[in-house]
């Protein structure tokens, strides 16, 4: 009975963090980016670790399944239905070069280390690239797929960037930071 009892609690709970994953209706996957165009434009980052000022973070690991070893497609950008418009882009624009963890701090890598990818349109530039287009009620879900070079020798790399929409040429107001690891 007391196995039975805990089994129920179980269920009720994964049944709740399950909900509370996908109450943003974009089939969002735990560690997406979700955001929201506020009035003006603005774009207001709704989830991630907060970190000191205006700065997000965001974890991934490489070694996806479908990706292999080297790539990942974590985490996924949503941008919520609203005032952004149908058939208009979100895009990304990077702040610094990738960083490579050294053992004891974040050092300067090399770029070319790190290919974004996507699935619409293609490899992407480092510096300022495409993630989607809204549908028709202005909203954007998808997921770049991000491979790191076999060679590199670090275990953990970093990027900084804001989110960025074209039509406006609005930034959003977090810093965001994506942190991959090594599996």
């Amino acid at each position: 009975m007391k196995n039975l009892f805990l089994l129920g609690l179980f269920s009720v709970l994964a049944f709740s963090v399950n909900a509370e994953e996908d109450d943003h209706d974009h089939g969002a996957h735990g560690g997406d980016v979700i955001s929201e165009a506020e009035s003006g434009f603005e774009i207001h980052v709704e989830t991630g670790e907060a970190l000191g000022g205006e700065a997000k973070l965001f974890e991934a690991d490489f070694g996806d399944f479908e990706l292999g070893a080297y790539g990942t497609d974590e985490p996924g950008f949503i941008l919520e239905d609203g005032p952004f418009g149908a058939y208009n882009y979100l895009a990304y624009n990077m702040q610094s070069n990738l960083k490579e963890w050294d053992g004891s701090s974040w050092t300067a890598s090399t770029n070319s280390l790190l290919t974004l990818e996507s699935h619409d349109y293609g490899v992407q530039p480092f510096s300022l690239g495409l993630i989607g287009m809204s549908d028709d009620e202005g909203g954007v879900h998808e997921h770049l797929e991000f491979f790191i070079d076999p060679n590199a020798s670090a275990q953990a790399f970093l990027i900084e960037f804001y989110l960025w929409l074209l039509k406006t040429h609005s930034y959003s107001n977090y810093f965001l930071i994506l942190k991959f690891h090594m599996n």
